[in-house]
């Protein structure tokens, strides 16, 4: 431009341009003359070329900041949508014929006094868009905090499925692992993790470095080599407690940062809490475990970006106090690759691999885990699980004695009980013979104990003690040695009624006492029986059942509840040949809870042996034995 014309232009605009002129330059509102006439201005001034520069710096703060903090669109509340799509449909409705505005137009129509207040007062409007920002960031936290956490897996799940490979690709994923006391916040790199994912097999190749281990490289066949694999790699990288190690080996769980392998962790964690964080640009939604879970995890973590809800994190949370440990698998890079001829003929003949030739787990480096029981909150009862419980409850080896069915860490079933006496041991033994599959035996009588090794700890115990273990043929003889049982006088005065001899009647009076003794020892059996099948086949259990299946546990179920009427029934027969009279009860409910069957035996057990064995106790024996018979009219209903 000659010096004249650029004399011209600044004689026109003033000695700078104004803000709002450089505001509609940008916004590609000025005039055509004013528009060349502004920029072969900031041709030639430095100084407005300045100011233009941060205004758009301002602009694109202002946009970002925006972007960061404003919810998602499923998330505004449609009502004010709505109304302000109505305000500008009623705005262009008043605009003259021939001169209609388009939707951009009329929105950048609305909104140019906010750009031009921008412009006219940058320092200002700068002070207000952090404040607006703040109070958005606040506002959208409260808003944020109603999603849930399967809402906030179920949008990284979509997020997932876009990038998924396809035909004719493998996914590549690398995560660095690290573990960090929870105490000391004392921090240590375990290495790294990268894993080529087939897409037409369920093999995959993985690549580990470590600063406690020499780089191993693997091809492994499936996710249960994979999951055996990555839980030898941890114990060896770091401190892993051994049962943490099998429980992710028992999930087939690899180290991917992926909404799927989170989900193995979770589904058998034992808890049905949860909770969603939100603050540094991420989504992190927290999934306790059940206290005292048998994998030592207390809580599993997964963190995904607010902004498209991409997987970035998971940490996994053990041990307890000064002990308590996170390790945290952080995702550094993914990727959609060729399949290559290479690598299709290294997954295809690693998927074909014949059951002579293909390796185990236990074949790949690192330590061999000995199965182990499994929490039964961790594990999907299997048909062998259920068909060892039934051979059991036939031979009534759940009535009171130590015989436990495990499910085990490596997916199998193990039978275990310590009996009296061999004869016993032989019938439980011929009772499981025809159950079949990954499935174990192991009965032994205190003499064959060489170790304590030979006993393993059951996967759950039940809060309070069953009753003193033993058959259920064992009887329990009533002591009468010293005459002391409070209802002595009663059963000699009844006994004696027809001319029996002394020694006769106190021969009755044993008999009759035993057997009311051991009839309501039997029916506490059968009541803990049912507590104890509750406690293994929970409603979180029994809903994987099949229908076969859940028919026979509920079969074995009713038996108890059966067993418990008619030995109640008989007990108050019993008394009624005695001249106690009947009392008036109510019976249990059909859907009785094991616990409320379990408190009545109990309570019924205890007076039996109170009033029909020897006892200091010389309270008014009327009186316990209505309690009694009315413990009995609810059971025996």
């Amino acid at each position: 431009m000659s010096s004249t014309g650029q004399k011209t232009a600044m004689a026109h605009l003033g000695s700078h341009l104004s803000d709002e002129q450089m505001v509609a330059l940008l916004d590609g509102e000025a005039e055509k003359n004013s528009a060349a006439q502004a920029r072969a201005h900031l041709e030639t001034c430095w100084q407005c070329r300045s100011r233009m520069h941060d205004i758009e710096a301002s602009v694109r703060t202002f946009v970002e900041a925006r972007e960061l903090v404003r919810p998602e669109a499923e998330q505004l509340p449609p009502a004010p949508v709505e109304q302000f799509r109505q305000r500008l449909m009623h705005h262009a409705a008043q605009q003259e014929p021939g001169t209609q505005t388009s939707f951009v137009e009329t929105v950048a129509m609305l909104l140019r006094p906010a750009r031009i207040f921008v412009a006219s007062h940058r320092r200002a409007a700068l002070a207000a868009v952090a404040a607006v920002a703040i109070l958005l960031a606040t506002f959208t936290d409260l808003i944020n905090t109603t999603a849930s956490a399967e809402s906030i897996l179920l949008r990284a799940q979509t997020f997932e499925s876009r990038r998924a490979p396809g035909s004719g690709q493998v996914a590549r994923t690398s995560v660095h692992v690290q573990s960090f006391n929870r105490v000391t916040h004392a921090a240590r790199d375990l290495g790294s993790i990268a894993w080529v994912q087939d897409s037409a097999t369920a093999a995959s190749e993985v690549d580990a470095k470590s600063p406690a281990l020499a780089n191993q490289t693997q091809i492994l066949r499936d996710d249960a080599e994979a999951g055996g694999w990555i839980a030898r790699w941890m114990q060896q990288a770091s401190d892993l407690a051994p049962n943490t190690g099998i429980y992710l080996a028992s999930r087939h769980w690899r180290p991917e940062v992926s909404v799927r392998e989170f989900r193995k962790l979770i589904e058998a964690r034992g808890a049905t809490g949860t909770s969603v964080e939100h603050g540094d640009g991420l989504y992190t939604v927290h999934y306790p475990f059940a206290a005292n879970h048998i994998s030592g995890i207390a809580e599993a973590l997964l963190s995904v970006r607010s902004n498209d809800f991409e997987p970035v994190r998971v940490s996994l949370i053990t041990g307890s106090g000064e002990a308590q440990t996170e390790y945290r698998f952080e995702s550094v890079g993914f990727a959609v690759s060729a399949r290559t001829p290479e690598l299709a003929k290294v997954f295809d003949s690693a998927s074909t691999a014949n059951d002579a030739t293909a390796r185990t787990p236990h074949d790949l480096p690192g330590p061999t885990f000995r199965p182990v029981p499994v929490a039964y909150l961790a594990t999907t009862p299997t048909e062998v699980e259920v068909a060892a419980i039934a051979a059991l409850h036939k031979v009534d080896a759940c009535l009171g004695e130590e015989v436990n069915v495990f499910p085990m860490s490596d997916g199998s079933v193990m039978v275990q009980g310590l009996v009296d006496r061999t004869e016993r041991r032989d019938a439980i033994r011929r009772a499981l013979s025809n159950v079949h599959g990954d499935f174990t035996v192991h009965v032994i009588t205190p003499g064959e104990v060489h170790s304590a090794a030979d006993l393993l700890t059951p996967p759950d115990q039940i809060p309070a003690r069953s009753p003193a273990g033993g058959h259920a043929s064992t009887m329990t003889l009533a002591d009468l040695s010293s005459e002391q049982m409070p209802i002595y006088v009663q059963l000699m005065a009844h006994f004696s009624a027809n001319g029996r001899s002394h020694d006769d009647a106190q021969e009755q009076v044993a008999a009759f006492s035993n057997e009311l003794v051991n009839s309501a020892r039997q029916s506490l059996l059968h009541a803990w029986a049912m507590k104890r099948l509750d406690h293994e086949f929970p409603a979180e259990r029994t809903a994987s059942l099949s229908p076969e299946q859940s028919r026979t546990i509920e079969q074995i179920r009713s038996d108890h509840r059966r067993w418990i009427a008619i030995l109640s029934r008989r007990q108050r027969e019993m008394l009624a040949q005695i001249g106690v009279e009947a009392v008036a009860g109510k019976p249990l409910p059909d859907d009785a809870s094991s616990d409320l069957i379990l408190q009545t035996a109990e309570a019924e057990n205890s007076l039996i042996r109170s009033l029909f064995t020897v006892s200091s106790d010389g309270g008014d024996t009327s009186g316990a034995l209505s309690r009694l018979l009315s413990l009995l009219e609810q059971l025996g209903g």
